[in-house]
C-alpha cells in the first residue's frame, strides 16, 4: 500500500496495489467524499480524525506514519494497521510560532514536508512559515532547529 495526503479534502488516502482500490482511512467527510470543507484538529479513530491541510507523510516504522498537519501547526502520528486505524498528536502545540521543545511544548508555523531517517531515529520537518528545517528525535519527541553553517543568509 501507498499512503498520500489529500490536502484539500483534509484526508489521508490509501492506495492498495493488490486490489487496485483507493480508500480514505483517516479524515475527510464520511458522507460526502468530495467535501473539501471537512477540517479541524482532532485525533482518535481513523475517519473521525480531522486535519487542516495535511501535506507531508513519512514512515516512522511499519504501520506508523508521521503526518504534517499544516494549518494546525502539528505533526500527528497515524497507526495504519487494519485493526488499529487511529491517530494521536506527536509534536507541536497547535499554536503558530517558533519554539523548540519536547512534544506539545514545541511550536511550528505551517509545517509541510517531512523526511524520516529511522536509522538515525529522527525526522526533519520543513517549517514553511518560519523558513526553517526542524528536527524531531523520534524517541524523546524533542524538537530542535537544524543549524546550517556556511550557507549565506542562514
Amino acid at each position: 500500500s501507498l499512503y498520500g495526503a489529500d490536502s484539500d479534502s483534509g484526508s489521508i488516502r490509501r492506495l492498495n496495489f493488490l486490489d487496485k482500490s483507493i480508500s480514505t482511512p483517516f479524515g475527510g467527510d464520511p458522507v460526502f467524499k468530495d467535501n473539501m470543507f471537512q477540517f479541524g484538529d482532532t485525533v482518535g479513530k481513523g475517519r473521525t480524525m480531522r486535519f487542516q491541510y495535511p501535506s507531508g507523510l513519512g514512515a516512522e516504522m511499519p504501520g506508523r506514519l508521521l503526518c504534517t498537519d499544516t494549518y494546525n501547526n502539528r505533526v500527528k502520528l497515524l497507526f495504519t494497521s487494519k485493526r488499529e486505524l487511529r491517530g494521536e498528536y506527536f509534536v507541536g502545540s497547535g499554536e503558530e510560532g517558533y519554539k523548540d521543545g519536547r512534544g506539545n511544548q514545541a511550536t511550528f508555523n505551517r509545517p509541510t514536508g517531512i523526511a524520516v531517517a529511522n536509522g538515525l531515529n529522527c525526522a526533519w520537518v520543513v517549517d514553511t512559515g518560519n523558513n526553517l528545517i526542524r528536527m524531531i528525535d523520534l524517541e524523546t519527541k524533542d524538537v530542535s532547529t537544524l543549524a546550517l553553517k556556511g550557507f549565506p543568509n542562514l
